[in-house]
């Protein structure tokens, strides 16, 4: 029996002289990329929260204790029952082959409308047999939602079926007759005639017109069919008894009469076998235990298996698209932070300069050369700080800075604004050295205040002079120096302290960054140096 879920290997099954699972379709908006590994829904990660129920409805053609239909949903209840991911499993039975017409199909509908709420719609649902898909395609909004099928038992599939359903998948009724009926010849090798029975009705003139074409016309000349399409129970049996020797008799579907009666498949089967002289075969399992001697058969359970693999398969798809839809949604997010947070401190940057050009602007206002002082070591502080907000406005690390590129500025900016003529500065330059923002606003400002301070106070009456400023990483920790030659402070000088609020600001922000700062003066110079850890 032709068998497989494409496009991955042919699947099969033996039961009797052989049931296979059916043919699978692929429609053009597959919704399941069939490459997915088929436990990765069924295996939830440890870290991520109990997943919510997904609640799947099995929509049935025909009633509950059909054999064809049980098996079917015995077949998708114990696949789903194995998924380690929760399922909300509901049946539901058309009973198409009992009652069907345009007022029965309104009364169905309402009664799902009735029974399942609308106000949290399938996840899925899996669709047995013709009819059943049937419905769902002329009814897949309201109740249904409009959620992905999963269909399974089709007989003589064609895409036009699915109408205009955007996500659809499943297996279809595909029996493979011409080795069926080689194997029933090879049991009855003097057979010459072949008596099919099948139902009045689109299914049954479907499955003529593939016994015809498959079995027929490459065994012409070496069996004759004749058909028996739409006989009531009574002349089936009739027709039975009367088959001649020569003859196998055939199966495909029992169960409706030319006058439109329903028949019971299975008690047609055994009471059809029972008055025949010659053995039965099918290809359906459902008649395997019914009379039927053999045959190559389709399995319900194997379709309803298959049809809950997939749609299995389908949620790990739909649950791997949400995925990376809320990871492009994060990083959408995360982009979108990004742009605001280079622009938080594009305006820092902007509204401190304004702030150090309005010091700069009451320069030589004051009262005296100490309130000039004053404002201009608060648009030098200011202006530290704007160069931190500028450098991680440029760095595409937001968390982290090229420090000696800040020191650069910095110390240009002091050298052009505060430098005496005749005082050379000296600061080697180690590269690029990250730091991250929690240590490079406060070691940004600590240079600013030993530096300034140096070339403010350490050459006065003096026409020349060294400033020299080191940095060094050695074993875990940033070690920064200030060292010149000048007149250096006056004995006994404790600038921890002092009333200087330079150094004032110093040692708090040492402490901030639990780094340990010594001043050692005298006459030939003063060496301020701050040592801190780097890593946290």
């Amino acid at each position: 029996m032709r068998s497989s879920l494409l496009p991955l290997p042919p699947l099969s099954r033996i039961v009797g002289m052989g049931i296979a699972r059916g043919r699978a379709f692929r429609a053009a908006a597959l919704l399941l990329a069939l490459a997915v590994a088929p436990r990765a829904w069924a295996e939830p990660s440890d870290e991520r929260p109990p997943a919510e129920p997904a609640r799947i409805l099995l929509l049935q053609s025909h009633y509950q204790g059909y054999p064809w239909t049980d098996s079917i949903t015995e077949g998708v209840m114990e696949t789903l029952a194995g998924s380690a991911r929760p399922v909300e499993l509901s049946v539901a039975y058309l009973d198409s082959r009992r009652n069907f017409d345009k007022a029965y199909e309104e009364a169905f509908l309402a009664y799902l409308e009735t029974r399942f709420s609308t106000s949290r719609r399938f996840d899925l649902i899996i669709t047995g047999d013709n009819e059943a898909l049937y419905f769902v395609v002329a009814h897949r909004e309201g109740v249904l939602g409009g959620a992905p099928v999963v269909f399974c038992g089709i007989n003589a599939f064609s895409r036009q079926m699915l109408g205009d359903l955007p996500e659809a998948t499943g297996v279809t009724e595909d029996a493979d007759m011409l080795p069926a009926m080689i194997a029933a010849l090879d049991l009855r090798p003097k057979a010459k005639k072949v008596a099919v029975f099948l139902s009045s009705n689109a299914t049954g003139d479907a499955l003529k017109e593939q016994f015809s074409k498959e079995v027929e016309e490459p065994l012409r000349g070496r069996l004759e069919c004749r058909y028996y399409q739409g006989l009531s129970l009574e002349d089936m049996c009739g027709t039975a008894e009367g088959l001649a020797e020569d003859t196998i008799g055939v199966f495909l579907n029992l169960t409706r009469d030319a006058e439109g009666n329903t028949i019971d498949p299975i008690e047609a089967a055994e009471r059809v076998s029972a008055a025949s002289p010659v053995p039965f075969f099918s290809f359906w399992e459902i008649y395997l235990r019914h009379g039927i001697l053999g045959g190559r058969m389709i399995s319900g359970r194997a379709q309803g298996e298959d049809a809950a693999a997939l749609a299995l398969l389908a949620r790990a798809r739909k649950a791997e698209q949400g995925l990376k839809e809320s990871e492009a949604s994060l990083q959408a997010s995360l982009g979108e932070k990004e742009i605001l947070i280079r622009e938080i401190h594009h305006r820092v940057k902007n509204n401190l300069q304004i702030v150090a050009s309005i010091l700069s602007l009451g320069k030589g206002r004051g009262s005296g050369s100490e309130a000039d002082d004053a404002l201009v070591a608060a648009r030098l502080r200011i202006e530290t700080m704007a160069y931190v907000h500028e450098e991680l406005y440029e760095s595409e690390d937001r968390s982290r800075v090229d420090f000696m590129a800040l020191v650069d500025r910095i110390v240009c900016r002091l050298r052009d604004s505060l430098c005496p003529p005749g005082v050379e500065m000296r600061y080697p330059s180690l590269g690029h050295l990250p730091l991250d923002i929690d240590r490079a606003f406060p070691c940004g400002l600590i240079i600013e205040e030993l530096v300034s301070n140096a070339l403010g106070h350490a050459f006065a009456g003096r026409a020349s002079g060294l400033v020299e400023l080191s940095i060094a990483e050695e074993a875990g920790q940033l070690r920064l120096t200030v060292t010149d030659d000048g007149i250096g402070h006056p004995a006994g000088f404790d600038p921890e302290r002092s009333s200087s609020v330079g150094y004032s600001i110093v040692y708090a922000l040492a402490s901030q960054l639990g780094a340990d700062f010594s001043l050692v003066s005298g006459p030939g110079g003063s060496t301020a140096r701050l040592v801190l850890p780097l890593a946290p």
